[in-house]
């Protein structure tokens, strides 16, 4: 659904005459006159026993102005960095393109648009919140093997009532850097998965063993959905 510009969109697979269909969110929230949505990570650090954990990611920016009543626009309707590096003023813009969480906020609350503190203290827990629901939903086709683990990128946008949609959950999400904000988020999350997934593996060698969260390297950005091993 990630191609998705407008209403009555649908993403089918043949195999299963089984379809996803996704509403078209006309109020967003704008930075600039210009949609945005936010990428995130859900890390499943193990699946036996699961630990789930969230972290917060950065802002992406179209490089187009928004205009609800033109779904042709792609640059300004599709905010994904596969779509806006086509754009004629990427290179030029691709800077302004990319924000951090810190750059939402201070945006926001400088335009009299959210409280202090509203990205860290409200919308990054509405955003876990739907992780954990994302996760519970998946949890059934999971495969429970030690050693396995998962991150995945979510895609949230926000609407003009500050309230977070869910656009996407991918697999294998994008690891390449374009932007100096991106050089600060995606090596230091893939370095801290790593550091997490190998000492979860680590603390279970011994058959039934639990994960002591506390105990583990990298957790430094995390913050828990699911800790089976504290239920």
């Amino acid at each position: 659904a990630g191609a998705g510009g407008g209403e009555g969109y649908f993403a089918s697979n043949g195999q299963e005459n089984k379809v996803v269909i996704q509403r078209y969110i006309r109020n967003p929230l704008l930075l600039h006159g210009r949609k945005f949505d936010i990428r995130c990570y859900m890390l499943i650090a193990s699946t036996k026993p699961y630990l789930v954990l969230f972290r917060d990611g950065y802002v992406r920016r179209s490089l187009s102005q928004y205009q609800d009543d033109d779904l042709t626009d792609r640059f300004a309707h599709l905010t994904n960095a596969a779509v806006q590096k086509k754009h004629e003023s990427y290179a030029e813009m691709k800077e302004d393109s990319i924000w951090s969480m810190q750059n939402l906020q201070e945006y926001l609350e400088g335009e009299g648009l959210a409280p202090k503190g509203w990205v860290d203290d409200t919308l990054s827990r509405q955003m876990m919140r739907v992780c954990s629901e994302v996760f519970e939903s998946a949890k059934p086709k999971l495969q429970r093997r030690r050693g396995f683990f998962e991150l995945l990128g979510i895609d949230f946008v926000v609407d003009e009532d500050l309230r977070p949609w869910l656009i996407e959950v991918n697999t294998n999400p994008a690891l390449w850097v374009s932007s100096k904000v991106q050089k600060q988020v995606i090596p230091a999350t893939v370095e801290a998965t790593l550091e997490v997934v190998f000492a979860a593996w680590e603390q279970t060698k011994e058959a039934g063993a639990s994960i002591a969260v506390s105990q583990l390297p990298g957790m430094d950005g995390f913050h828990v959905i699911c800790d089976e091993s504290a239920a």
